[in-house]
């Protein structure tokens, strides 16, 4: 009898913690204080007044034993403080067990008319989303979070109204 309530407890313990492949991503990332998907780079230019082009690199390291799959991506660019543009795209993107892969995503950007600063300039620019995955056979896909604050060297950039920036 005393033999039954040790070995329900462990039971119990081993599925709260998780036994699939799920958990194991998770414990995976836990384990590492690498970012679960890292922003290598951010470029922005402003060819004119009323479109862009965004170009993100991201580092997606599978740190499993099994194939990962990215299957979307969602983002946010902030520009100088202000959220600027917003975007989801759809993936295919296999990353092998214990392997590492580049991402390259590129975006145009389109907004209401604004008056740009000509030349090369410097602006801060904060990057953040969440890269959708699928771990192993699993179907339950799982947000790998990333973020990015950084100045970045742009062809022209828009004017900012000066009411209402954010400040930190």
């Amino acid at each position: 009898m005393r033999r039954a309530r040790t070995t329900a407890p462990a039971l119990l313990l081993a599925l709260l913690t998780g036994c699939g492949g799920a958990a194991d991503l998770r414990r995976l990332y836990e384990e590492d204080d690498r970012p679960p998907v890292e922003v290598l780079a951010v470029a922005a230019r402003f060819p004119n007044e009323t479109s862009g082009q965004l170009e993100l690199r991201l580092a997606i390291p599978n740190r499993g034993d099994e194939k990962l799959k990215a299957i979307s991506v969602t983002w946010e660019l902030w520009v100088e403080n202000r959220l600027f543009s917003s975007g989801l795209q759809s993936l295919s993107f296999d990353v092998a067990a214990r392997e590492e892969r580049v991402l390259y995503i590129s975006s145009p950007l389109t907004f209401r008319r604004m008056q740009l600063r000509r030349g090369a300039i410097r602006l801060e620019i904060g990057l953040r989303g969440k890269m959708q995955v699928l771990y192993g056979d699993s179907t339950d896909p799982r947000g790998l979070p990333f973020s990015r604050r950084m100045e970045v060297l742009c062809e022209n950039a828009p004017i900012f109204p000066l009411p209402g920036k954010l400040q930190e």
